[in-house]
């Protein structure tokens, strides 16, 4: 379900004043016209691309400089923008995976969709996506009038940012909250960073320095470094500046490893830790474009949010210039800005604590820098790990018995096979330092890391690696690792009893010819579409599969040739977007009899969708790890844990939760819950362990007869260190509306397997 707040497609701050852009063909220059005045009105000053292009000037050039300067783009999407201003939406397209900008598409005229990215992944305006040519004019009007106060929420936002920027902020105020603090002089940020690099090992680049001063033992040689750089930048060049800074920046700083994202770069340097016996380095490298390896604040690893990217580069400057207190004042500021980005809060937190001694938890996620379907649905996937620790480690570091506060450590491994492999070498590397005492590796999606996931299971060196990893690693994503890692847990059944559970529910609705359609390019897909056969084939039953590509609707379409009308039942394995796609076509072709299950991988992403896509899916079924309303089904006389209020309080405080209830906001991920519930068990085990026994004995000890009662169900480890008899929900999407959004909505239908308590 989306927010019903400011719509965008990407966000900035870059720019020091708001500049907004208006595209469109000229079929729809009278909606244009209209639309400026309601903006007018509000105040918003927009620039009308079409009239005030120069004339004889290269066009190509002159659109690239307007949009690429651009921090607001609207435009009114039609039939002929479509065909004729493909040069446009190239320039746009182009933008949308780096998140420098705020995109907001209008439909003008009715336009086909699918396959077009600009439509399918951003909102549309009106809301209602209803064309503007199909309305009346009265009520056009009106319309635009709607549209013009969503875009001014939007300006507003921007203009803020500005205003708050951390540049402007240091810069114009001259001393911020912390420099207080600290009773120091405030210290200027520059706009860019100066690297001097030495290519390394696996595309990792060494020798780099941070972008602000290193802070000196004499105060008075700060401030006159910082009056030297100032005058610089007020008689030189931009690029002079730059290089004057690196090279000071080089006499006085450690060699450290530099990690770029898009068009970012940034720089860590090793970290060490007071109180403990040597310094303990935590590193990342820059591997086939992805930033893997461990942060404590000095790399961002999800850049993927416009709205705080800019204030968590700035607290990751700071943090590697030594600047504790000012980088945490930074990662407020991005938390402020949107309370839903966990890793700013989980770096905050780390910081009040990582000086003292405490206990370290590694947290597993998978943000890459690619921009496909894939790799967007691994970042919400990360997002909502992060963000059940989070609350897990409010939780226990504000329990006053616990005088060992913790410390999360982000472990990214980004998308690939090479990216994993030196994700877990870092890992290793850094758990075998002397003085991190770190419990385990929470989260980790290995087995399930784009292209290492095959049919054999993950490749021998990564088997390798983490089976001889010094912490158990507990996952909170499903895996198909039975077997493999003598130190692996999971609080998520395996693949192979998510198979199991297909096939009950095909036996509970009387199914006797189901097929079974799954996304070859989607990798957990894959691997259950393989149990799913192997199991199947033990049952001695026959559930034929086809595979389709992505999501081109002609690719499912090809994947329903085979479907006859003997078919009752149709299995779908792949995400979200693709089951819009796929029961659209099942209406079409008259399908519409056949019962349709989909699997946990579509619950991920399903409430995201737009309400006219999720009325496509009504009726559809699927399976669930967790749900956030089955604690209070299962267990109605027990009064609801602390998490579901903590979660309210930390990603919807009050104030900031007007409008629907919001999946990531004020309404629980199912794997927010699974993340939190793998700490649940991690420190049940760590108090359940004897004096001299190791944590691996007390994830054992968590077996039948001693289980954990988690959010997401009854938790007890076999031997393979998956849960045995958990519980496996199947839900399904009904019509009307509910209390939590006006559109179709998801609701329990039963537990199919398992047991919740």
């Amino acid at each position: 379900m989306g927010d019903q707040g400011s719509v965008s497609c990407g966000s900035s701050t870059s720019a020091l004043s708001l500049r907004s852009v208006l595209c469109y063909a000229q079929e729809d220059k009278k909606f244009a016209s209209r639309l400026i005045k309601h903006l007018s009105a509000n105040q918003i000053s927009v620039s009308d691309l079409p009239k005030e292009l120069p004339a004889g000037h290269d066009r190509q050039a002159e659109l690239q400089r307007r949009i690429g300067e651009a921090n607001l783009v609207i435009v009114l999407v039609g039939p002929d923008f479509l065909q004729d201003h493909r040069f446009e939406l190239q320039l746009i397209e182009e933008r949308l995976p780096a998140n420098d900008w705020r995109f907001i598409p209008i439909l003008a005229r009715e336009v086909p969709r699918q396959g077009i990215p600009l439509l399918e992944r951003c909102q549309l305006l009106p809301r209602s996506e209803k064309a503007l040519a199909s309305l009346e004019a009265s009520q056009r009007d009106k319309v635009l009038k709607e549209i013009s106060n969503e875009i001014k929420k939007t300006s507003d936002e921007i203009e803020m940012l500005i205003k708050r920027g951390p540049a402007r902020q240091s810069l114009q105020d001259g001393v911020s909250e912390v420099a207080r603090e600290e009773k120091s002089a405030p210290v200027p940020v520059l706009p860019h960073e100066q690297t001097v690099a030495a290519e390394g090992r696996s595309g990792a680049i060494a020798g780099i320095q941070p972008a602000l001063p290193v802070e000196r033992k004499k105060r008075w040689r700060q401030f006159a470094t910082w009056k030297v750089v100032t005058l610089l930048a007020l008689f030189f060049c931009v690029l002079c500046v730059s290089i004057g800074i690196g090279y000071l920046a080089l006499r006085t700083s450690s060699p450290a490893t530099e990690i770029r994202t898009g068009h970012t770069a940034t720089t860590i340097a090793a970290c060490s830790q007071a109180g403990m016996p040597g310094a303990v380095g935590l590193t990342t490298e820059l591997v086939a474009g992805d930033c893997v390896g461990i942060s404590v604040g000095q790399s961002i690893f999800d850049q993927g949010n416009g709205l705080t990217i800019s204030a968590k580069l700035q607290a990751a400057a700071l943090l590697r210039a030594g600047r504790i207190s000012q980088a945490r004042t930074y990662f407020q500021l991005a938390r402020r800005t949107d309370p839903t980005d966990a890793e700013a809060g989980i770096y905050d937190e780390d910081l009040l604590y990582f000086s003292q001694p405490h206990l370290s938890l590694l947290v597993g996620v998978h943000f890459s820098h690619r921009g496909d379907l894939y790799a967007q649905q691994d970042a919400l996937q990360s997002r909502a790990i992060l963000q059940g620790a989070f609350v897990y480690q409010k939780e226990y570091n504000r329990d006053q018995e616990h005088r060992m506060k913790l410390v999360l450590l982000i472990d990214n491994t980004g998308y690939s096979t090479e990216t994993a492999l030196e994700a877990a070498r870092l890992t290793q590397k850094c758990l075998q330092a002397q003085g991190l005492n770190a419990l385990a590796l929470i989260g980790w999606p290995f087995g399930l890391a784009g292209d290492d996931v095959v049919q054999e299971g993950m490749s021998s060196d990564l088997q390798k690696l983490l089976s001889n990893m010094p912490v158990p690693i507990v996952a909170s994503v499903p895996t198909d690792l039975s077997g493999l890692l003598p130190n692996f847990f999971s609080v998520v059944p395996s693949l192979q009893s998510e198979a199991a559970a297909i096939v009950a529910y095909m036996q509970h609705i009387g199914a006797r010819n189901p097929d079974v359609i799954y996304d070859e390019n989607l990798p957990s897909a894959q691997a259950l579409a393989h149990d799913l056969q192997s199991f199947t084939n033990r049952q001695q039953q026959v559930y034929p599969s086809q595979a389709y590509t992505g999501d081109s609707a002609t690719g499912i379409q090809d994947s329903l040739k085979f479907i006859t009308r003997m078919n009752d039942a149709l299995i779908f394995i792949g995400a979200a977007p693709s089951a819009v796609i796929l029961q659209k076509a099942l209406a079409s072709q008259r399908y519409s009899h056949l019962v349709v299950l989909g699997t946990d991988i579509l619950y991920h992403y399903v409430d995201l969708l737009s309400s006219t896509d999720r009325a496509a899916l009504v009726g559809l079924h699927f399976l669930s790890f967790a749900y956030p309303d089955e604690y209070g089904y299962f267990l109605p006389d027990k009064p609801p844990p602390a998490f579901f209020a903590d979660y309210l309080s930390e990603f919807s405080p009050p104030g900031q939760s007007e409008g629907p209830i919001t999946y990531g906001k004020s309404r629980e991920e199912s794997e927010v819950i699974l993340a939190y519930d793998a700490f649940t068990v991690v420190f049940t085990a760590f108090q359940r362990a004897r004096p001299g026994a190791t944590l691996l004995q007390g994830l054992e000890s968590i077996a039948p007869a001693q289980p954990v009662q988690g959010i997401s169900g009854q938790i007890a480890f076999g031997p393979d260190g998956y849960p045995i008899d958990k519980a496996v929900l199947v839900l399904k999407i009904v019509p009307g509306s509910s209390p939590a959004q006006p559109g179709p909505y998801t609701e329990q239908e039963m537990l199919i397997s398992g047991r919740y308590s």
